[in-house]
């Protein structure tokens, strides 16, 4: 049994990562990246932006307010889906 089956997963570079706001309830799914690969309308963001920022790291089930231009934003994570691993030359 390899970290990953132990352990839950957290948002980390690649992570599909489901997000409730909490004050709209509504909830949305974005994919963390390196900043030169973000992509809002794509539901890319970086790790650089203010919740890309927050929510590195973290699992699911927590709460995390973070400071963004339009003020403070407090959010769920709901899910987090780790990055596939890549696939090797001995897969095909």
């Amino acid at each position: 049994m390899n970290s990953r089956t132990r352990f839950a997963p957290i948002v980390e570079v690649g992570s599909t990562v489901h997000l409730r706001d909490l004050q709209t309830k509504e909830v949305e799914a974005y994919t963390l990246t390196a900043p030169g690969d973000a992509n809002i309308r794509h539901n890319r963001i970086s790790t650089l932006t203010p919740i890309g920022h927050a929510i590195y790291g973290r699992g699911a089930g927590e709460i995390i307010e973070f400071d963004a231009p339009g003020g403070t934003i407090a959010i769920e994570i709901v899910e987090v889906e780790p990055m596939p691993p890549p696939s090797s030359a001995r897969d095909g």
